[in-house]
C-alpha cells in the first residue's frame, strides 16, 4: 500500500518539476548569471525539493517553493565563491536576491525571456556570452576580432533594443 502512495509522490514530482524547469532556472539566472553555476544551483535545487518533498503543502505553489529554494541555494553557492573580485555581505545578498521574489519581477524575467529569443542571431549570442556564460567584454571582443569599445556599444545597443521590446509587451 505504500508503495503504491510513493509512486503517486514520485510522479507527482517530477510533473512539478517539469512543468517549473524553466521558469526555476531562469530565475536562478537572475540571481547568478553564470550558466554553468546556474545548472549546478538548479541540480541542488532540484535534490533539496525532493528531500523535502513530504513536506510541501499540495495547495500551496510549488513554483513559489521551488523559487525559494533556489534563492537560498544560490545564496549559498556566492557565499561559498566569495574569493572572486566582489564581496557582498549578506544583507546585501538577501536585498539583492528579495527583489528576484516579487511576482511583477518573475513576470519581467519572462518578457525579458521572450525579447532575448526575438533577437537576431549576433546579439542573441553576445547576450548569451555575456550573462548566461559570464564572459567578460574582453574575451567576447577576442572572440569577434573586434574592439572592447565595438563589444561595448554592441551591448549597449542591444540593452536598448530589449528595454523597448520589454516596455511594448508591459
Amino acid at each position: 500500500m505504500k508503495r503504491k502512495s510513493e509512486d503517486s509522490d514520485t510522479k507527482l514530482f517530477l510533473n512539478l518539476v517539469t512543468q517549473n524547469q524553466r521558469l526555476v532556472f531562469r530565475y536562478i539566472l537572475s540571481i547568478v548569471p553564470n550558466y554553468s553555476d546556474a545548472e549546478d544551483i538548479y541540480q541542488d535545487t532540484v535534490t533539496s525539493l525532493w528531500e523535502k518533498f513530504d513536506k510541501f503543502e499540495r495547495d500551496s505553489s510549488f513554483t513559489a517553493w521551488a523559487c525559494v529554494t533556489a534563492k537560498y541555494k544560490a545564496l549559498q553557492f556566492i557565499r561559498k565563491s566569495r574569493e572572486s573580485k566582489m564581496v557582498f555581505d549578506d544583507d546585501i545578498l538577501e536585498l539583492l536576491s528579495g527583489e528576484q521574489d516579487s511576482p511583477e519581477l518573475v513576470r519581467i524575467n519572462g518578457i525579458l525571456k521572450e525579447c532575448i529569443d526575438q533577437l537576431q542571431y549576433g546579439f542573441a549570442q553576445i547576450i548569451e556570452m555575456r550573462y548566461q556564460k559570464g564572459w567578460t567584454v574582453k574575451k567576447i571582443a577576442t572572440f569577434y576580432d573586434k574592439s572592447i569599445h565595438t563589444i561595448y556599444r554592441r551591448l549597449n545597443n542591444i540593452h536598448l533594443v530589449l528595454l523597448s521590446c520589454i516596455e511594448r509587451k508591459m
